[in-house]
């Protein structure tokens, strides 16, 4: 029994470990601009989007317009150990405050993918979505970088 109790012990915490694990897994902190977003199969259209930012710190994001505008803000938590990685966020100040947003991620250098489904609705699997699928693709790239062009 004992030997049981431990091995689930050092199992969970191997996986808290596993979550944000930077400095060796993904780097999402930062500042990224808004690049691409798809929501139900429609590409919303460059100059809605031209203007969003987001920054990422210490568990925390905040997805701004022109800089002032504050559009959602919320806490998040990855898990590298799937694939696609888990990203999972928790917006506040809307009516789904609190509510689990499920999602993947992908990061290749400066560029972050990212595909989440509205609360309660299951993951994504893939990185698209469809009509009425209730998914949002966005597509970021890091700023302030020597790899920034």
């Amino acid at each position: 029994m004992l030997i049981r109790i431990g091995f689930w012990l050092l199992l969970s915490l191997g996986l808290t470990a596993c979550l944000n694990s930077h400095p060796t897994g993904a780097n999402l902190e930062g500042k990224w601009k808004l690049l691409h977003v798809e929501i139900d199969g429609v590409v919303y259209p460059d100059y809605k989007i031209a203007t969003v930012e987001l920054e990422v710190e210490d568990g925390g994001f905040e997805v701004y317009q022109e800089g002032e505008v504050t559009l959602s803000l919320g806490k998040y938590r990855y898990e590298e150990m799937f694939y696609p990685k888990h990203l999972d966020v928790w917006v506040a100040g809307n009516d789904d405050a609190g509510l689990k947003r499920n999602g993947i991620f992908r990061l290749k250098g400066d560029t972050l993918e990212a595909c989440f489904a509205a609360p309660k609705a299951y993951r994504p699997a893939y990185f698209e979505t469809r009509a009425g699928d209730k998914h949002v693709l966005t597509i970021w790239k890091r700023i302030g970088t020597d790899n920034e062009k």
